[in-house]
This record gives structure tokens, sequence and C-alpha cells, in this order.
């Protein structure tokens, strides 16, 4: 009986070694492979990029923060603000007048 538990064991124990070396080569090979895979598009990417046009886009990017920050953030608020209260004024006369308004009768 000593022998088949024996036996059993040294099988069980040489089929998980075995699974064990033929994940981790798998494995290996993957990240071999997309490591390799991304290499090649980085230096794709660098190569698009060339230095004449990331010096232009260096460049446009203090002028997109002035409009964005003059136009989107404080521009057309403040417009929108002006427009608002000028609104308000030239048509408030229209809740201190009199006749707009009926009198409250009980």
């Amino acid at each position: 009986m000593a022998y088949f538990w024996v036996a059993f064991l040294t099988y069980s124990l040489s089929d998980v070694l075995k699974w064990r070396i033929l994940f981790r080569t798998t494995l290996y090979d993957y990240l071999n492979q997309r490591m390799a895979e991304i290499k090649t598009r980085s230096q794709s990417l660098l190569k698009e990029t060339s230095p004449r046009r990331l010096n232009f886009l260096l460049k446009a990017v203090k002028p997109m923060s002035w409009i964005r920050v003059a136009m989107i953030e404080v521009g057309i608020p403040l417009l929108i603000g002006i427009i608002a209260i000028a609104l308000l004024v030239n048509h408030s006369f229209l809740l201190v007048d009199s006749n707009a308004i009926p009198p409250v009768t009980l």
C-alpha cells in the first residue's frame, strides 16, 4: 500500500511541477511579447511627434490658457451677470409701478 502512496505523490508532484514550469514559461513569453509591442508602439509615437510639432504645441499652450481664463472662466460669466443686472434694473419699474400690481381687496 505504501508503494501506491509514494507512486501517487511522485506522479502528482511531477505533474504539478511540469504545470508550473509550463505556466511560467508561457507567462514569460506573453510578457516579453507585450513588452516588445509596447516598445514598438512607443518608438512609432516618438517618430510621429516631430520637434517642430512639439514646439508648436508648446507655443500654443500660453495663448490657449489666456483664452480659457479670459473668455470661458471670467469673460462669459461676467457678461451674463452684467446683462442680468441690466435686465433687472431696466424692468424693475414694473414692480414699483402702482398700476402694474392690482391692489389687494379683502
